[in-house]
């Protein structure tokens, strides 16, 4: 079918009103259509392949993925965050991903904490980050407890309150409870990262990081 009304009247053919609205109505399938398309490679470029094409056990889905989904792009404008703590191997990436894929959502980036910090490779003002493993830092011994370098902790703390005063979301995973990460990064920063958002254990974690 000449889905081209233009060329269709600039040839000089009658065209019916109901011809033009089938015309007009099936070109909009077609632009919707190449729209998809293009959404879906802009997501699979944007998610590493394993990850893509992983089928995931809906049955097994975090509780915080399955409610921030509810509301997905309402939480999104309102710069809530994701967490999910779990210990490895229980699917917390899987399980993010798989929410960014439902959605066909690109504005993201996905980092991981060793390459949070660099210029040219971390994206500020993205409309989500996704911090995988975001306990992952440098860490000594202080009289028992571990602590991480005060670097670290000042370069995060500057994204992650940027991010909380300009309501942009952070995704993230971590193997630590609550009390785990205050021990690593303290209260203030802890604080704005799980202030507003959306946080949930996998299975086989004994401590929550609400507790």
């Amino acid at each position: 079918m000449n889905l081209n009304l233009d060329k269709l009247i600039a040839d000089g053919k009658k065209i019916s009103k109901e011809r033009i609205a089938e015309i007009e109505k099936r070109k909009i399938e077609e632009d919707e259509k190449q729209k998809q398309i293009e959404l879906e490679k802009r997501i699979r470029q944007k998610i590493p392949t394993r990850f893509y094409n992983s089928v995931p056990d809906t049955n097994r889905i975090a509780k915080s993925v399955i409610e921030y989904s509810q509301n997905f792009f309402d939480n999104i404008k309102k710069g809530v965050n994701l967490g999910i703590a779990g210990d490895t191997g229980t699917g917390k990436t899987f399980d993010i991903f798989y929410l960014l894929k439902k959605y066909k959502y690109t504005n993201f980036q996905y980092v991981q904490l060793n390459v949070l910090f660099e210029q040219d490779v971390f994206q500020k003002d993205a409309k989500v980050i996704f911090i995988d493993d975001i306990d992952k830092v440098p860490t000594t011994r202080r009289h028992e407890i571990l602590k991480v370098n005060d670097w670290y902790i000042e370069q995060l703390y500057y994204i992650v309150d940027y991010r909380y005063r300009n309501l942009l979301p952070i995704f993230f995973t971590t193997n630590q409870s609550k009390k785990g990460l205050l021990n690593l990064f303290g209260d203030a920063l802890v604080r704005r990262l799980i202030e507003n958002a959306k946080i949930s254990v996998k299975k086989n974690k004994k401590n929550s990081i609400l507790s």
